[in-house]
């Protein structure tokens, strides 16, 4: 697993697994691309598919402070407050409404001390034409 600080993906294991995801403000995810805070993918991998496991966030009362979540064009999701989200029996927010295929877009509203952490399962192709 290679680790990282900065906002955006701050953990990822290696071909397959999971991305483990931190906003303390905005940002965005894609599927691959050359940059490890922003690309779900490693070296040699090619991610097909991202399923948002589980989201924890915190956010403080000032400002209304609230994080969207969208999927490509489509807003999925919108979450304030202390709270554990679990999804990981049936991915219903990347498959209703959602697209699995698409980036992964984060907005954060309102100000004030607030954390947003997303593990995302991705499904990779690997040689073969098989996917993990």
């Amino acid at each position: 697993m290679a680790a990282n600080t900065a906002d955006g993906i701050v953990l990822k294991s290696i071909k397959g697994g999971y991305v483990i995801a931190k906003f303390t403000t905005g940002g965005f995810l894609r599927l691959n691309h050359p940059t490890t805070t922003i690309g779900a993918n490693s070296a040699g991998e090619t991610v097909q598919e991202m399923f948002i496991n589980s989201i924890q966030v915190n956010t403080g009362g000032a400002n209304s402070c609230f994080f969207t979540i969208k999927r490509g064009a489509n807003t999925i999701c919108a979450v304030t407050g202390q709270d554990y989200i679990d999804l990981s029996d049936g991915r219903i927010l990347d498959t209703e409404g959602g697209n699995p295929t698409a980036n992964l877009v984060v907005t954060k509203t309102g100000s004030g001390p607030s954390t947003l952490i997303l593990k995302i399962h991705k499904r990779t192709a690997i040689s073969g034409g098989s996917t993990y």
